[in-house]
């Protein structure tokens, strides 16, 4: 990639000092008195500008990803926040299904900003990116926030290296004739991908440690007996070191992992066509 096409992301200060001086942000913290959401919301007001407008340079790309990440920050917290409350913190008051609902679209939309920036922007590291949001969300909110928001932030990118790099050993299997990424009402039932394999169709869910895919097969085989659709959970068996910092793994490596995750396909196979 020439220099000047580097996908480095800016000081988030560059975004929000200017983000503050617009009618959008002075009309909400107006009516609101609350700035971190009124930033949000000119944000988001500014991205979709930004993404309509035609032939946006590199540059201006990289600028529409970071200003839509920043729109979708503070609800994505405010649902993070809730989700650990909830698990945690027995006293919390429980959530209503309508409030579960809106929690997950707020993740999976900040989710998906971060997906396409990484699909745009290939060179992108994890560091690059949890950089950006700790800043932002320090600058936003304060240093305990800006501490949750590394954190949720860095599990999101974790579980995407997964996914990212799930798909490239997916296209190193002879039997796979296409992989297609999850919308948000599959992601909901935890279907990461949509896998064409002999045939027929099959859902999985990228797990980056094997105890986390033991853990959620009693789940996705309670779904599979009651005839609902879910993620298979599929260990990637991928290393950290194997992403360098980044979210893509070498052919090579892709290569030799190709065959474990052949053999978790054709167990999903057989239990989905064979065994019918």
């Amino acid at each position: 990639m020439p220099e000047q096409q580097k996908p480095a992301l800016r000081n988030p200060s560059s975004y929000l000092g200017g983000l503050e001086r617009t009618n959008e942000f002075l009309g909400a913290v107006a009516k609101t008195g609350d700035r971190a959401p009124s930033l949000g919301r000119a944000a988001a007001v500014f991205g979709e500008r930004m993404a309509s407008e035609p032939s946006l340079s590199i540059e201006k790309q990289r600028d529409m990803f970071a200003v839509q990440l920043l729109a979708r920050l503070p609800d994505f917290l405010r649902a993070q926040l809730a989700s650990r409350q909830e698990e945690y913190d027995r006293s919390a008051p429980r959530l209503s299904k309508a409030e579960h609902d809106r929690n997950m679209s707020h993740v999976i939309g900040f989710n998906h900003t971060l997906h396409d920036m990484i699909d745009m922007f290939p060179e992108l590291k994890v560091n690059d990116i949890t950089r950006f949001i700790k800043t932002a969300a320090l600058d936003m909110y304060g240093p305990k926030e800006a501490a949750f928001a590394d954190q949720s932030t860095r599990e999101a990118l974790v579980g995407m290296q997964h996914e990212i790099g799930l798909k490239q050993i997916l296209w190193q299997i002879e039997d796979v004739e296409d992989v297609i990424e999850a919308d948000e009402a599959q992601e909901r039932r935890g279907i990461d991908l949509i896998v064409h394999y002999r045939g027929t169709e099959l859902a999985v869910d990228a797990k980056a440690a094997q105890k986390s895919a033991d853990k959620a097969y009693d789940k996705w085989f309670n779904n599979h007996q009651a005839g609902r659709q879910g993620g298979y959970p599929i260990w990637t068996r991928i290393n950290y070191e194997d992403f360098g910092g980044g979210f893509r793994i070498t052919d090579e490596r892709a290569k030799q992992l190709a065959p474990y995750i052949q053999a978790e396909l054709e167990q999903l196979y057989v239990a989905q066509v064979v065994a019918v």
